[in-house]
This record gives C-alpha cells, sequence and structure tokens, in this order.
C-alpha cells in the first residue's frame, strides 16, 4: 500500500474546511493528514480538534500566525516517513480519484530523482458550480517556462520522497520565495521530473480571498498582470530567480546558467530588456501570453536586479 501524507495549512478557514477534510478522508487512495494551524482565532481550531479526536489519521500542528507561505515550509520541514506528499488547501474539495492519479503518473517516474506531479483543476464558485479550468499544459514543462510561469499550483501538487528529501537538504531563506509551489515547480523541473496531467482532479474555489485572475480571457490575463506589477509581484519573482541561482549555481547547466543570468541582469533598464529579449529562451504556455509577458517586460520601469548588483560566478 502507497504511504501518502496530505500537508494543509489552514487560517481562518471554518467556511470551507469541512467539506474539503471530507473529500480528503474519502479519497480512493487512504492517506494521512497532518495540518498546520496558522494561528486562526475563527472556528478553525475547533473544527480540526474535532476531526483529529475523530480520524487517528490526522494530526494537527497549532503555530502562531507567520504567513502561508512559512506556514508550508514547516509543514515540509516536520514531514517524513512516507512514498508521497501531496498539498492541500483548505477551501477546495478533492475528485475520489485525485491522489490514485496523480499516484500512477508518478510511479512510472525514476523513484531516485525528485519527482513531481501537478494538474489542471476546475475553477468553481462557492457553491461548486463550473467556471473555466486553470491552464493546461499546451508547449511542454521546461525551465525556461517555469522561470516566468507557475503551471502546478500547489493545490495540485502530489511529489516523492526523493522531492521531499531535495528540500530537506537544501534550506531557504523563505522570505524570497514568491510561494511553495513555485518553489517546487523548480526545483522538479531543474532537478529532477515532472508530469502534468491535463485533466482536473480538483474543485478550485474562486472566492473574495484567492481571486487569481483565472478564467478572464486575454484581456482579464493583461489586466491581471499589470495588477502584479503594480503590487510588485513580478520583483517577488526577480528575487525569488536570483535565490534560485544563488542556491544552486553549482548545479545548474551551463544553459540554464547563463539563461538565468541574463533573465536577472537585464532588468536594470529597457535597453538591457530589449537586447536580452531578442534571443530569450522564456515562454508562457500560450503565445500570446508570451507576447504579451515579453511587451510588459521590455515596458516594465524601474531598479528590479538584485540589492548588490552582483552575480556569483560568471
Amino acid at each position: 500500500m502507497n504511504r501518502i501524507l496530505v500537508l494543509m495549512s489552514t487560517y481562518q478557514g471554518e467556511r470551507y474546511l469541512k467539506e474539503q477534510l471530507e473529500s480528503i478522508l474519502h479519497q480512493s487512495e487512504p492517506a494521512d493528514i497532518l495540518i498546520r494551524d496558522d494561528g486562526s482565532n475563527d472556528q478553525t481550531r475547533s473544527i480540526l480538534n474535532e476531526y483529529a479526536h475523530t480520524y487517528p489519521q490526522i494530526r494537527v500542528i497549532y503555530g502562531d500566525n507567520i504567513g502561508v507561505v512559512n506556514s508550508f515550509f514547516a509543514l515540509l520541514k516536520d514531514a517524513k516517513g512516507y512514498d508521497f506528499y501531496a498539498f492541500s488547501d483548505q477551501d477546495d474539495v478533492w475528485m475520489e480519484d485525485k491522489l490514485s492519479c496523480a499516484i500512477a503518473k508518478l510511479k512510472d517516474l525514476d523513484s531516485t530523482k525528485p519527482a513531481l506531479y501537478a494538474s489542471c483543476s476546475l475553477l468553481v464558485d462557492d457553491q461548486l458550480n463550473g467556471i473555466s479550468t486553470t491552464q493546461i499544459n499546451r508547449r511542454g514543462l521546461t525551465f525556461y517556462n517555469v522561470l516566468i510561469q507557475n503551471l502546478m499550483p500547489g493545490h495540485a501538487q502530489v511529489f516523492n520522497q526523493a522531492m521531499l528529501d531535495f528540500i530537506q537538504a537544501h534550506p531557504v531563506d523563505t522570505s524570497k520565495v514568491v510561494v511553495h509551489d513555485f518553489w517546487l515547480a523548480l526545483l522538479g523541473i531543474t532537478f529532477g521530473n515532472v508530469v502534468f496531467d491535463n485533466t482536473y482532479h480538483t474543485y478550485y474555489r474562486q472566492h473574495g480571498n484567492n481571486e487569481i485572475g483565472y478564467g478572464h480571457g486575454a484581456f482579464g490575463w493583461l489586466i491581471e498582470r499589470l495588477r502584479r506589477v503594480y503590487h510588485a509581484k513580478a520583483k517577488e519573482i526577480t528575487i525569488q530567480n536570483q535565490l534560485f541561482y544563488d542556491t544552486f549555481y553549482d548545479k545548474l547547466t551551463t544553459a540554464q546558467r547563463q539563461e538565468l543570468k541574463k533573465l536577472l541582469g537585464s532588468q536594470k533598464n529597457c535597453f538591457l530588456r530589449f537586447r536580452y529579449l531578442m534571443h530569450a529562451k522564456v515562454y508562457r504556455q500560450k503565445k500570446r501570453e508570451t507576447f504579451l509577458f515579453y511587451l510588459l517586460y521590455f515596458l516594465w520601469v524601474g531598479e528590479i536586479a538584485r540589492a548588490d548588483g552582483r552575480y556569483k560566478g560568471t
């Protein structure tokens, strides 16, 4: 039997938490659940107490509020002893075959290397009415795609013990990580194997607390990207890429190292950005989104390179 551990971080999740826990407990592939509550002060902790008391496969850690990224990294640090691990949000609903499909795909990959599975999801409203789907794998997942686009959101990620071992062996400053799932996507595509399932297995709720701009077409995507630039999201990705470059410089291939160095080094002014884009390898899954990314990147005003302006290696 496969040993599976679901990692969930909760915060003020009283509204949908029970429904998500029930969907995990009724998976066709049984799993244990490790939950870290990030300082909730609503009824979340009462719900967790109730479920942990009823179901021995559920273990709960009660912590202070450290934010979602640090909370998930704390779970990764505490996890051990299983064959496979899955991230879970607190407000989705999993289809019964979610874990079984993921495990079947992962078993086809080399278990000695970090392996990461993800899939698209069905976007739904509060009442689980379908809206659209998240993006699918259209052009292939490569290092050059994942540098600027995370197609593998955490709620859909399942990974093996080798991935967990790699994460635990390479601790990083999580304040420089955009989000935990983006970091795992980078690790998987660079140092292991990834598999993406274009069939959805999760009802991914869209509501006021997690609006991400899915399902609004090209114009909606453009508006979302402008909003993220305005709120410095692109700078956060730059900081994360710089952290990745510095942390794994010696493990990157020459081509990966050169592309990342060029991307980071081009961000000081529009002339350098234009010169980089003439030969850039980075891309997004949709060609129109790649074009829009290039356009926004070229027009970007402001200093977004690393603070000390230096690069490790040559």
